[in-house]
C-alpha cells in the first residue's frame, strides 16, 4: 500500500508539471449480505466466507490537460470486516507522440483491442475482466506500446501495434527474455472494422506460449455484430482425470459472437456467445467433482481455481439489458448461462441520480444451477444483495 501511494505521489506530480487539471474521481461505499453454503468447495464454510459485506473505496483519476500525454487511474479500499486495506494502480502511464505517425505509451495501461464486451479471446495481454462488472475494476498491465498509426495519411482509421509486456515474477536478470511480445493490425473502414491480433512468450524449462487470432465487426443499422476468433498453444495445462490431476499441452480454439445496441449511455442491449476450448468438458468436470469429495485437501486448491465462472466449461451465453426509464432511475440486469452444464447468474441493478454526484445502486446476484453440477451450484455464495453509494468529484 505505502508503495502504491508513493509511486501516485510521484505521478502526481509529473502530472501537475505536465499541466494536469484537479483530480476526478468517486468516493464508494459498498455493504450487503450473502447467503453462505455448504457447497463440495466449501463443506461447513471451510474457506470461511463472510456473510456480510462493508467496503470503502475511493477512486483517484489524473489527466493531462490534451486527456492524452499521461493517465493516473488508482483505487484505495478498505475492508471493514477483515479489517484490511488494500490499494490497486489501474492505469498510470505517459504517452509521447514520437512523429506524424508513431507513438509511445510506456507505464500501466489498458491495452484493449478487439470486439468482444465480457470475453476477448484474441487479446491475452489483459487481465481478464470481472464476470458480474465488465466495465468496473479493470486493472492494466505493466507494457511499453509503440503505434505506428496510418490514419491521417489515408483518412481512415488504420494502424499496427506492437506491445512489450514483462514477466510479473522472474529474476532482474532474465526478465527480457521472458517478456510477453503483442502485435496487433486494426483498420475501419466505413462500417467495417477488422483487426488482426499475435502474441508469444518464451517459457522456462517449456515450449513457447504464442496465440494468433482475428476479430471484426458490422454496423447494421446501429446494431453492431461482432466476432473473435483464436488459436492459442501454452504448457502445462492442468486437467483432472478418475486418478488425479495431470498436464498436457494446451492448444485452444476460442471464439466469440456478440450483438450491441447502444440508445444511450444508459440504455443498451448486448448478447453474446463464447466458445472455450481450454475449457473443462463434461468427463473431466465430473472426474473433478469426484476427486473433490473423495480428497478435499489435497484437491480443493486446484479446483477452486478451476472453477472461475465464464471459464470452466467450454460453452457461454451472456446478456447485459440497461435501461433508463427517467431522468433518475436506470435498471439493468446482466446475466451469464453455462451451456454445457446448465447454471447462470442473474446480476438485476437498480441506480437513483435524483442528487447532483451522487448514485445510489440496489443491487442483487443469484447463482442458480440444475441438477448437474456447473460452476454455480459449487460457488460458496448463493445469493447476495448490496446497496453501493458512489458520490463523484
Amino acid at each position: 500500500m505505502k508503495k502504491i501511494l508513493g509511486v501516485c505521489t510521484c505521478l502526481f506530480i509529473l502530472a501537475s508539471c505536465a499541466g494536469a487539471y484537479l483530480p476526478s474521481g468517486n468516493i464508494e461505499y459498498l455493504g450487503g449480505h450473502s447467503s453462505v453454503r455448504d457447497t463440495p468447495v466449501n463443506p461447513s464454510n471451510a474457506l470461511s466466507f463472510p456473510s456480510f459485506t462493508s467496503v470503502s473505496e475511493l477512486r483517484l483519476n489524473i489527466l493531462a490537460d490534451d486527456r492524452k500525454m499521461f493517465n493516473l487511474e488508482t483505487r484505495g479500499r478498505y475492508d471493514f470486516i477483515a479489517r484490511q486495506s488494500s490499494g490497486f494502480l489501474d492505469q498510470a502511464y505517459v504517452n509521447f507522440r514520437l512523429s506524424d505517425m508513431f507513438t509511445l505509451k510506456a507505464g500501466r495501461q489498458r491495452i484493449s483491442f478487439g470486439t468482444g464486451y465480457l470475453w476477448n479471446p484474441v487479446n491475452d495481454l489483459d487481465i481478464e475482466k470481472d464476470i458480474y462488472n465488465p466495465d468496473k475494476y479493470t486493472e492494466g498491465v505493466d507494457a511499453l506500446k509503440l503505434g505506428f498509426d496510418l490514419t491521417d495519411k489515408v483518412s481512415e482509421p488504420l494502424g499496427v501495434y506492437l506491445e512489450i509486456v514483462p514477466p510479473v515474477v522472474k529474476s532482474w536478470k532474465t526478465d527480457p527474455e521472458y517478456s510477453k511480445i503483442g502485435l496487433q493490425f486494426y483498420a475501419l473502414h466505413q462500417n467495417i472494422e477488422c483487426g488482426f491480433a499475435a502474441s508469444h512468450k518464451r517459457n522456462e524449462n517449456s515450449y513457447d506460449s504464442t496465440l494468433l487470432g482475428i476479430y471484426g465487426s458490422l454496423d447494421i443499422q446501429g446494431i453492431i455484430a461482432g466476432s473473435e476468433v483464436s488459436y492459442s498453444k501454452s504448457p502445462g495445462r492442468v486437467y483432472f482425470t478418475k486418478y488425479g490431476t495431470a498436464q498436457r499441452d494446451g492448444h485452444a480454439l476460442k471464439g466469440t459472437l456478440s450483438l450491441n445496441k447502444r440508445v444511450s449511455e444508459k440504455s443498451f442491449v448486448i448478447v453474446e456467445y463464447f466458445h472455450n476450448g481450454a475449457g473443462l468438458d463434461k468427463d473431466e468436470f465430473d472426474d473433478m467433482t469426484e476427486l473433490l469429495e473423495n480428497d478435499y485437501d489435497t484437491y480443493a486448491p486446484v479446483v477452486i481455481d478451476s472453477l472461475k465462472p465464464g471459464y470452466a466449461s467450454r460453452n457461454y451465453f451472456f446478456a447485459a439489458i440497461s435501461l433508463e426509464a427517467s431522468d433518475f432511475w436506470a435498471v439493468s440486469l446482466n446475466t451469464m448461462s453455462n451451456l454445457d452444464r446448465y447454471g447462470s447468474f442473474f446480476y438485476p441493478q437498480l441506480s437513483w441520480t435524483k442528487i447532483n454526484d451522487l448514485t445510489l445502486t440496489l443491487e442483487a446476484i443469484f447463482n442458480v444451477s440444475s441438477g448437474a453440477e456447473s460452476e454455480f451450484s459449487l460457488l460458496p455464495y448463493g445469493s447476495a444483495v448490496f446497496l453501493r453509494t458512489q458520490y463523484y468529484f
